[in-house]
Protein backbone atom coordinates (compact mmCIF):
# COMPACT_ATOMS: atom_id res chain seq x y z
CA UNK A 1 0.00 0.00 0.00
CA UNK A 2 1.23 3.38 -0.91
CA UNK A 3 -0.12 4.89 2.40
CA UNK A 4 -0.81 3.21 5.93
CA UNK A 5 -4.05 3.70 7.63
CA UNK A 6 -3.29 6.00 10.72
CA UNK A 7 -3.61 4.10 14.56
CA UNK A 8 -7.24 3.32 15.87
CA UNK A 9 -7.47 6.57 18.53
CA UNK A 10 -10.11 6.14 21.53
CA UNK A 11 -12.76 8.03 19.42
CA UNK A 12 -14.39 5.81 16.80
CA UNK A 13 -15.16 8.13 13.66
CA UNK A 14 -18.55 7.58 12.35
CA UNK A 15 -18.19 6.54 8.78
CA UNK A 16 -15.19 5.55 6.93
CA UNK A 17 -14.62 6.11 2.83
CA UNK A 18 -12.58 4.04 0.73
CA UNK A 19 -10.82 5.48 -2.77
CA UNK A 20 -7.83 4.99 -4.57
CA UNK A 21 -4.78 6.84 -4.43
CA UNK A 22 -2.82 7.45 -7.56
CA UNK A 23 -1.01 4.37 -7.16
CA UNK A 24 -3.78 2.78 -7.33
CA UNK A 25 -4.20 1.82 -4.07
CA UNK A 26 -6.96 1.74 -1.53
CA UNK A 27 -6.57 4.49 0.70
CA UNK A 28 -9.20 5.38 3.80
CA UNK A 29 -10.62 8.59 5.05
CA UNK A 30 -12.55 8.79 8.76
CA UNK A 31 -15.25 11.40 8.37
CA UNK A 32 -17.58 12.96 11.14
CA UNK A 33 -21.61 12.41 10.42
CA UNK A 34 -21.69 16.08 9.40
CA UNK A 35 -19.49 15.55 6.42
CA UNK A 36 -21.38 13.11 4.65
CA UNK A 37 -23.48 14.18 1.78
CA UNK A 38 -25.35 11.52 -0.41
CA UNK A 39 -23.80 12.53 -3.72
CA UNK A 40 -24.15 8.95 -5.91
CA UNK A 41 -21.93 7.67 -2.89
CA UNK A 42 -21.97 3.32 -2.75
CA UNK A 43 -23.04 2.61 0.31
CA UNK A 44 -23.09 -1.01 2.15
CA UNK A 45 -26.14 -1.43 4.27
CA UNK A 46 -27.02 -4.46 6.13
CA UNK A 47 -30.61 -6.25 6.46
CA UNK A 48 -31.72 -8.95 9.23
CA UNK A 49 -33.35 -11.32 8.27
CA UNK A 50 -36.40 -13.07 11.05
CA UNK A 51 -37.31 -16.16 11.85
CA UNK A 52 -40.24 -18.11 11.27
CA UNK A 53 -41.62 -17.22 15.02
CA UNK A 54 -40.56 -13.61 14.53
CA UNK A 55 -37.85 -14.06 17.13
CA UNK A 56 -34.64 -11.46 16.17
CA UNK A 57 -32.72 -13.67 18.71
CA UNK A 58 -32.72 -16.25 15.84
CA UNK A 59 -32.57 -13.26 13.14
CA UNK A 60 -28.92 -13.90 10.48
CA UNK A 61 -28.07 -11.01 8.25
CA UNK A 62 -27.71 -10.29 4.96
CA UNK A 63 -25.02 -7.54 3.63
CA UNK A 64 -25.54 -5.45 0.06
CA UNK A 65 -24.64 -2.25 -1.27
CA UNK A 66 -26.60 0.37 -3.09
CA UNK A 67 -26.47 4.26 -3.84
CA UNK A 68 -29.69 4.62 -2.39
CA UNK A 69 -30.16 6.06 0.89
CA UNK A 70 -33.73 4.17 0.80
CA UNK A 71 -32.41 0.63 2.08
CA UNK A 72 -36.06 -0.82 2.74
CA UNK A 73 -36.32 -0.29 -0.98
CA UNK A 74 -33.00 -2.01 -1.57
CA UNK A 75 -33.88 -5.16 0.90
CA UNK A 76 -36.95 -5.82 -0.67
CA UNK A 77 -35.15 -5.30 -4.36
CA UNK A 78 -32.84 -8.32 -3.10
CA UNK A 79 -35.59 -10.21 -1.87
CA UNK A 80 -37.23 -10.33 -5.32
CA UNK A 81 -34.12 -11.23 -7.10
CA UNK A 82 -34.16 -15.37 -7.68
CA UNK A 83 -30.18 -14.69 -7.86
CA UNK A 84 -29.87 -13.59 -4.34
CA UNK A 85 -28.33 -16.22 -1.82
CA UNK A 86 -30.59 -15.39 1.18
CA UNK A 87 -33.63 -16.67 -0.60
CA UNK A 88 -32.84 -19.75 0.33
CA UNK A 89 -33.81 -19.50 3.79
CA UNK A 90 -37.32 -18.80 2.85
CA UNK A 91 -38.24 -22.39 3.09
CA UNK A 92 -37.58 -22.61 6.58
CA UNK A 93 -40.25 -19.69 6.81
CA UNK A 94 -37.14 -17.04 7.61
CA UNK A 95 -38.63 -13.53 5.65
CA UNK A 96 -36.64 -10.37 5.04
CA UNK A 97 -37.25 -8.03 7.88
CA UNK A 98 -36.57 -4.48 4.92
CA UNK A 99 -37.45 -1.94 7.92
CA UNK A 100 -35.16 -3.45 10.04
CA UNK A 101 -32.58 -2.28 7.10
CA UNK A 102 -29.63 0.19 8.47
CA UNK A 103 -26.28 1.35 6.61
CA UNK A 104 -23.20 0.04 7.62
CA UNK A 105 -21.36 3.42 7.01
CA UNK A 106 -18.74 1.97 4.23
CA UNK A 107 -18.94 4.58 1.62
CA UNK A 108 -16.66 4.57 -1.51
CA UNK A 109 -17.10 6.18 -5.07
CA UNK A 110 -15.64 2.81 -6.88
CA UNK A 111 -17.05 -0.12 -7.97
CA UNK A 112 -14.51 -2.61 -7.06
CA UNK A 113 -13.70 -1.29 -3.72
CA UNK A 114 -17.73 -1.80 -2.86
CA UNK A 115 -17.03 -5.33 -3.42
CA UNK A 116 -14.38 -5.96 -1.47
CA UNK A 117 -15.96 -4.07 1.18
CA UNK A 118 -18.85 -6.32 0.64
CA UNK A 119 -17.40 -9.37 0.63
CA UNK A 120 -15.23 -8.19 3.85
CA UNK A 121 -18.54 -7.24 5.73
CA UNK A 122 -19.76 -10.86 4.92
CA UNK A 123 -17.16 -12.65 6.40
CA UNK A 124 -16.83 -10.63 9.53
CA UNK A 125 -20.95 -10.75 10.37
CA UNK A 126 -21.24 -14.27 9.11
CA UNK A 127 -23.85 -13.46 6.59
CA UNK A 128 -26.01 -15.61 4.69
CA UNK A 129 -24.62 -15.74 1.10
CA UNK A 130 -22.74 -17.87 -1.32
CA UNK A 131 -19.30 -18.58 -0.16
CA UNK A 132 -16.71 -15.77 -0.23
CA UNK A 133 -13.74 -15.06 -1.64
CA UNK A 134 -11.45 -14.39 0.48
CA UNK A 135 -8.89 -12.64 -1.18
CA UNK A 136 -10.55 -9.21 -0.05
CA UNK A 137 -9.06 -10.18 3.65
CA UNK A 138 -5.20 -9.72 1.80
CA UNK A 139 -6.52 -6.34 0.20
CA UNK A 140 -8.20 -4.44 3.52
CA UNK A 141 -5.67 -6.28 5.76
CA UNK A 142 -4.67 -2.60 6.49
CA UNK A 143 -7.42 -1.52 7.66
CA UNK A 144 -8.45 -4.53 9.38
CA UNK A 145 -8.51 -3.00 13.00
CA UNK A 146 -10.02 0.09 11.77
CA UNK A 147 -12.94 -1.91 10.16
CA UNK A 148 -13.31 -3.69 13.25
CA UNK A 149 -13.54 -0.84 15.79
CA UNK A 150 -15.98 0.78 13.63
CA UNK A 151 -18.67 -2.19 13.83
CA UNK A 152 -18.51 -1.86 17.52
CA UNK A 153 -20.71 1.23 17.50
CA UNK A 154 -23.42 -0.43 15.41
CA UNK A 155 -23.81 -3.49 17.39
CA UNK A 156 -27.28 -2.36 19.23
CA UNK A 157 -28.90 -2.23 15.39
CA UNK A 158 -27.32 -6.23 14.42
CA UNK A 159 -29.07 -9.53 14.90
CA UNK A 160 -27.24 -10.54 18.48
CA UNK A 161 -26.15 -13.77 16.28
CA UNK A 162 -24.48 -11.76 14.32
CA UNK A 163 -23.07 -9.40 16.99
CA UNK A 164 -21.89 -12.69 19.02
CA UNK A 165 -20.05 -13.94 15.99
CA UNK A 166 -18.42 -10.71 15.12
CA UNK A 167 -17.34 -10.78 18.95
CA UNK A 168 -16.05 -14.57 18.34
CA UNK A 169 -12.94 -12.86 16.31
CA UNK A 170 -9.88 -13.16 17.28
CA UNK A 171 -7.12 -10.09 17.60
CA UNK A 172 -5.10 -11.44 15.17
CA UNK A 173 -5.29 -11.14 11.33
CA UNK A 174 -8.50 -12.66 10.13
CA UNK A 175 -6.56 -14.78 7.63
CA UNK A 176 -4.91 -17.00 10.42
CA UNK A 177 -8.49 -17.08 12.62
CA UNK A 178 -10.52 -20.14 13.32
CA UNK A 179 -13.54 -18.58 12.07
CA UNK A 180 -12.28 -18.59 8.34
CA UNK A 181 -10.64 -21.85 8.24
CA UNK A 182 -13.98 -23.58 9.33
CA UNK A 183 -16.07 -21.26 6.58
CA UNK A 184 -13.78 -21.97 4.32
CA UNK A 185 -13.62 -26.01 4.70
CA UNK A 186 -17.77 -25.29 5.55
CA UNK A 187 -17.49 -27.54 8.31
CA UNK A 188 -20.90 -28.26 9.13
CA UNK A 189 -22.19 -28.57 13.53
CA UNK A 190 -23.92 -31.74 14.88
CA UNK A 191 -27.18 -31.79 14.96
CA UNK A 192 -28.30 -30.02 18.13
CA UNK A 193 -30.45 -32.79 19.55
CA UNK A 194 -27.77 -35.28 20.08
CA UNK A 195 -24.64 -32.73 20.81
CA UNK A 196 -24.74 -29.52 22.14
CA UNK A 197 -21.64 -26.82 21.95
CA UNK A 198 -20.49 -26.68 25.24
CA UNK A 199 -17.03 -24.54 26.32
CA UNK A 200 -13.75 -26.36 26.47
CA UNK A 201 -13.30 -24.98 30.47
CA UNK A 202 -16.92 -26.57 31.15
CA UNK A 203 -15.18 -30.18 29.93
CA UNK A 204 -12.10 -29.48 32.22
CA UNK A 205 -14.24 -28.70 35.21
CA UNK A 206 -16.55 -32.12 34.85
CA UNK A 207 -13.31 -34.02 34.57
CA UNK A 208 -11.76 -32.33 37.80
CA UNK A 209 -15.25 -33.81 39.43
CA UNK A 210 -15.53 -36.99 38.38
CA UNK A 211 -11.95 -38.04 38.20
CA UNK A 212 -11.56 -38.72 41.59
CA UNK A 213 -14.63 -41.47 40.89
CA UNK A 214 -13.51 -45.00 39.17
CA UNK A 215 -17.37 -45.54 38.00
CA UNK A 216 -16.84 -42.49 35.56
CA UNK A 217 -13.42 -43.43 33.82
CA UNK A 218 -15.16 -44.57 30.53
CA UNK A 219 -17.21 -41.09 30.60
CA UNK A 220 -13.63 -39.32 31.40
CA UNK A 221 -12.06 -41.43 28.91
CA UNK A 222 -14.44 -40.36 26.65
CA UNK A 223 -14.21 -36.59 27.41
CA UNK A 224 -10.43 -36.57 26.48
CA UNK A 225 -10.76 -38.31 23.21
CA UNK A 226 -12.96 -35.25 22.54
CA UNK A 227 -10.61 -32.63 23.44
CA UNK A 228 -7.77 -34.52 21.53
CA UNK A 229 -10.55 -34.55 18.64
CA UNK A 230 -10.60 -31.13 18.74
CA UNK A 231 -7.41 -30.39 19.16
CA UNK A 232 -6.18 -31.63 16.37
CA UNK A 233 -8.78 -29.69 14.11
CA UNK A 234 -7.77 -26.69 15.85
CA UNK A 235 -3.72 -27.35 14.53
CA UNK A 236 -4.42 -27.64 11.01
CA UNK A 237 -6.13 -24.39 11.36
CA UNK A 238 -3.07 -22.63 9.77
CA UNK A 239 -1.41 -21.00 7.12
CA UNK A 240 0.74 -23.93 5.52
CA UNK A 241 1.58 -24.21 2.01
CA UNK A 242 0.61 -26.74 -0.12
CA UNK A 243 3.11 -29.63 -0.84
CA UNK A 244 4.59 -30.09 -3.90
CA UNK A 245 4.08 -32.22 -6.20
CA UNK A 246 0.81 -33.33 -5.14
CA UNK A 247 1.17 -37.36 -4.07
CA UNK A 248 -2.79 -37.36 -4.50
CA UNK A 249 -2.73 -35.63 -7.94
CA UNK A 250 -3.00 -38.76 -10.01
CA UNK A 251 -1.31 -42.20 -10.75
CA UNK A 252 2.58 -42.75 -9.48
CA UNK A 253 3.67 -42.89 -13.25
CA UNK A 254 1.83 -38.95 -13.26
CA UNK A 255 3.30 -38.24 -9.93
CA UNK A 256 7.22 -39.28 -11.57
CA UNK A 257 6.81 -38.09 -14.52
CA UNK A 258 5.82 -34.28 -12.72
CA UNK A 259 9.00 -34.85 -10.51
CA UNK A 260 10.96 -35.10 -13.75
CA UNK A 261 9.54 -32.16 -15.22
CA UNK A 262 10.29 -30.51 -12.38
CA UNK A 263 14.15 -31.68 -12.40
CA UNK A 264 14.01 -30.48 -16.43
CA UNK A 265 13.23 -27.29 -15.39
CA UNK A 266 15.67 -26.87 -13.07
CA UNK A 267 18.57 -27.93 -15.06
CA UNK A 268 17.71 -25.58 -17.36
CA UNK A 269 17.80 -22.93 -15.10
CA UNK A 270 20.99 -24.12 -13.32
CA UNK A 271 22.73 -24.83 -16.61
CA UNK A 272 21.49 -23.12 -19.42
CA UNK A 273 21.26 -26.01 -21.78
CA UNK A 274 18.40 -26.48 -24.52
CA UNK A 275 15.03 -27.51 -23.16
CA UNK A 276 15.13 -29.97 -26.37
CA UNK A 277 18.15 -31.54 -24.59
CA UNK A 278 17.02 -31.22 -20.79
CA UNK A 279 13.88 -33.05 -22.57
CA UNK A 280 15.48 -35.70 -24.39
CA UNK A 281 17.67 -36.45 -20.83
CA UNK A 282 14.61 -36.65 -18.85
CA UNK A 283 12.48 -38.56 -20.81
CA UNK A 284 10.15 -36.04 -21.57
CA UNK A 285 7.61 -34.52 -24.15
CA UNK A 286 9.77 -31.29 -25.45
CA UNK A 287 6.31 -29.12 -25.63
CA UNK A 288 5.57 -30.48 -22.09
CA UNK A 289 9.23 -29.09 -20.86
CA UNK A 290 8.65 -25.69 -23.25
CA UNK A 291 4.95 -25.03 -21.59
CA UNK A 292 6.86 -25.57 -18.10
CA UNK A 293 9.72 -23.10 -18.58
CA UNK A 294 7.27 -20.76 -20.16
CA UNK A 295 5.03 -21.02 -16.90
CA UNK A 296 8.41 -20.71 -14.55
CA UNK A 297 9.69 -17.55 -16.78
CA UNK A 298 12.84 -19.40 -17.46
CA UNK A 299 14.15 -18.58 -20.90
CA UNK A 300 15.07 -21.83 -23.06
CA UNK A 301 18.76 -21.35 -23.53
CA UNK A 302 21.58 -18.54 -22.06
CA UNK A 303 21.71 -15.19 -23.60
CA UNK A 304 24.57 -15.63 -26.04
CA UNK A 305 23.94 -19.03 -26.72
CA UNK A 306 24.16 -21.02 -30.16
CA UNK A 307 20.89 -20.23 -32.00
CA UNK A 308 18.62 -23.98 -33.44
CA UNK A 309 19.74 -22.83 -37.12
CA UNK A 310 23.10 -22.81 -38.08
CA UNK A 311 23.01 -20.32 -40.77
CA UNK A 312 24.49 -17.27 -39.64
CA UNK A 313 22.47 -13.24 -40.03
CA UNK A 314 24.78 -12.66 -42.19
CA UNK A 315 23.81 -15.68 -44.70
CA UNK A 316 20.03 -15.11 -44.22
CA UNK A 317 21.08 -10.67 -45.58
CA UNK A 318 23.02 -11.89 -47.96
CA UNK A 319 20.06 -14.28 -49.19
CA UNK A 320 17.42 -11.62 -49.15
CA UNK A 321 19.30 -9.06 -50.83
CA UNK A 322 19.79 -11.69 -53.29
CA UNK A 323 15.86 -12.99 -54.08
CA UNK A 324 15.54 -8.95 -54.00
CA UNK A 325 17.60 -7.76 -56.55
CA UNK A 326 16.25 -11.30 -58.86
CA UNK A 327 20.26 -12.53 -59.08
CA UNK A 328 18.88 -15.97 -57.80
CA UNK A 329 15.00 -17.16 -56.74
CA UNK A 330 13.83 -18.10 -53.93
CA UNK A 331 14.58 -22.09 -54.75
CA UNK A 332 18.02 -21.17 -55.23
CA UNK A 333 18.63 -19.29 -52.36
CA UNK A 334 17.19 -21.25 -49.68
CA UNK A 335 19.73 -24.05 -51.28
CA UNK A 336 22.88 -21.87 -52.18
CA UNK A 337 22.72 -20.43 -48.54
CA UNK A 338 21.23 -23.54 -46.63
CA UNK A 339 18.33 -21.31 -45.34
CA UNK A 340 15.08 -22.77 -45.17
CA UNK A 341 12.81 -21.56 -48.01
CA UNK A 342 10.11 -20.04 -45.77
CA UNK A 343 12.73 -17.97 -43.93
CA UNK A 344 13.76 -16.05 -46.74
CA UNK A 345 9.79 -15.82 -47.56
CA UNK A 346 9.28 -14.40 -44.44
CA UNK A 347 12.08 -12.14 -43.91
CA UNK A 348 11.88 -10.69 -47.42
CA UNK A 349 7.61 -10.04 -47.00
CA UNK A 350 9.12 -8.12 -44.01
CA UNK A 351 11.92 -6.10 -45.75
CA UNK A 352 8.94 -5.58 -48.36
CA UNK A 353 6.81 -3.71 -45.76
CA UNK A 354 9.67 -1.89 -43.93
CA UNK A 355 10.53 -0.09 -47.37
CA UNK A 356 6.90 0.53 -47.97
CA UNK A 357 6.47 2.42 -44.85
CA UNK A 358 9.92 4.23 -45.29
CA UNK A 359 7.92 5.70 -48.62
CA UNK A 360 6.18 7.98 -47.17
CA UNK A 361 7.57 11.47 -45.58
CA UNK A 362 6.11 12.36 -42.08
CA UNK A 363 3.58 14.64 -43.54
CA UNK A 364 2.40 11.16 -45.19
CA UNK A 365 3.47 12.10 -48.63
CA UNK A 366 4.83 9.43 -51.00
CA UNK A 367 8.06 9.95 -51.76
CA UNK A 368 10.09 9.03 -54.99
CA UNK A 369 9.05 5.37 -55.66
CA UNK A 370 11.10 2.80 -54.90
CA UNK A 371 11.61 -0.80 -56.82
CA UNK A 372 8.71 -3.02 -55.75
CA UNK A 373 9.58 -6.33 -54.29
CA UNK A 374 8.27 -9.15 -56.07
CA UNK A 375 7.22 -12.17 -53.55
CA UNK A 376 7.23 -15.92 -54.62
CA UNK A 377 4.59 -18.28 -53.17
CA UNK A 378 4.00 -18.34 -50.03
CA UNK A 379 5.46 -21.99 -48.61
CA UNK A 380 2.84 -22.14 -45.84
CA UNK A 381 -0.53 -22.40 -48.84
CA UNK A 382 -0.37 -24.99 -51.54
CA UNK A 383 -1.32 -23.52 -54.76
CA UNK A 384 -4.34 -25.37 -56.25
CA UNK A 385 -3.49 -27.34 -59.95
CA UNK A 386 -5.66 -25.62 -62.86
CA UNK A 387 -6.17 -27.33 -65.92
CA UNK A 388 -5.40 -25.49 -68.79
CA UNK A 389 -7.37 -23.45 -71.70
CA UNK A 390 -7.49 -23.46 -74.98
CA UNK A 391 -8.15 -20.71 -76.21
CA UNK A 392 -9.02 -21.70 -79.34
CA UNK A 393 -11.73 -23.90 -78.62
CA UNK A 394 -13.13 -21.44 -76.11
CA UNK A 395 -14.25 -17.70 -77.51
CA UNK A 396 -15.77 -15.89 -74.44
CA UNK A 397 -17.48 -12.55 -75.86
CA UNK A 398 -18.77 -10.56 -72.38
CA UNK A 399 -20.42 -7.92 -74.26
CA UNK A 400 -22.64 -10.50 -76.57
CA UNK A 401 -25.86 -11.99 -76.22
CA UNK A 402 -27.30 -15.48 -76.37
CA UNK A 403 -29.91 -13.83 -78.67
CA UNK A 404 -27.22 -12.32 -80.62
CA UNK A 405 -25.10 -15.40 -80.95
CA UNK A 406 -28.16 -17.31 -82.00
CA UNK A 407 -28.34 -19.73 -79.41
CA UNK A 408 -32.33 -20.33 -78.13
CA UNK A 409 -32.58 -21.22 -74.47
CA UNK A 410 -35.70 -23.28 -73.04
CA UNK A 411 -37.57 -20.37 -71.22
CA UNK A 412 -37.87 -23.08 -68.25
CA UNK A 413 -34.26 -23.77 -67.66
CA UNK A 414 -33.91 -19.37 -68.08
CA UNK A 415 -36.87 -19.21 -65.25
CA UNK A 416 -34.65 -21.88 -63.11
CA UNK A 417 -31.50 -19.82 -63.35
CA UNK A 418 -33.14 -16.64 -62.93
CA UNK A 419 -34.17 -18.33 -59.12
CA UNK A 420 -30.93 -19.70 -58.28
CA UNK A 421 -29.60 -16.59 -59.12
CA UNK A 422 -31.73 -14.67 -56.83
CA UNK A 423 -31.20 -17.25 -54.12
CA UNK A 424 -27.97 -16.43 -54.07
CA UNK A 425 -28.04 -12.59 -54.06
CA UNK A 426 -27.69 -10.98 -50.54
CA UNK A 427 -29.94 -8.28 -49.84
CA UNK A 428 -29.29 -5.65 -48.01
CA UNK A 429 -31.67 -2.74 -46.64
CA UNK A 430 -31.76 -0.23 -44.40
CA UNK A 431 -33.10 -0.61 -40.81
CA UNK A 432 -35.55 2.36 -41.14
CA UNK A 433 -37.31 0.82 -43.74
CA UNK A 434 -39.17 -1.25 -41.53
CA UNK A 435 -41.73 -3.39 -44.73
CA UNK A 436 -37.76 -4.42 -45.39
CA UNK A 437 -36.13 -5.62 -42.24
CA UNK A 438 -38.83 -7.62 -40.74
CA UNK A 439 -39.05 -9.63 -43.91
Amino acid sequence: MSMSPPPPSAAIPWGLVFDYDEEGDIQMQAIREEEYAVTNVIEIFHTTIVGPELQLETASSVVGKTISRDFAAGARHRASRRRCSSRRTFKFGFIYAPTLSCSLRLFTNDDSIADELKRWSRLYTNSICALESSECLDRLHPFETHLKLHFTQIYDVLPPATVDYMKSWGDGPMKEDWNLFAKELQLQLPNPREFVVVPVATINAIIDILRHNSEYSTIIQNLHSSLDSAAAIESAAKLNPQPQPNPFWGTVDRVEHNARIAEAVEYVKDTGARHTVAANMMGIPRSTLYDALVVANIPRHKPGAPKKHDYRDEDLAAAVDDVISETLSYGQAAETYKIPYHTIYKNVKKKQEETAAASYDDDGQQQASSPTIQLGPSPLKKRKKTEPVNKDEVEVDDDSDDDEVGITQDPDQKRSRSRRAAAQEVHYCDSSDEDNFYQ
